[in-house]
């Protein structure tokens, strides 16, 4: 399989709008920290696929990026 080049894969991202929303968040049966509750998440955007070590790899040599575990040693 070919590489892609960082435009091919910006053109291919596949971003959906999620409308956000109102949800229970938790588990009954988790510690105390994990108690269920209501939660609140605001309209956002999110790509329909993850972002594979492939495509992320494309990205790095391309812009230079790095991690914030790489720049802080």
């Amino acid at each position: 399989m070919a590489a892609l080049s960082l435009a091919e894969l910006a053109g291919a991202a596949d971003i959906i709008d999620l409308p956000g929303g109102t949800f229970v968040m938790g588990d009954e049966a988790g510690d105390d920290n994990e108690a269920p509750k209501r939660v609140t998440a605001k309209p956002f955007r999110l790509m329909r696929t993850e972002v594979t070590n492939q495509s992320f790899a494309i990205f790095v040599k391309a812009t230079g990026y790095t991690t914030d575990r790489e720049r802080e040693g």
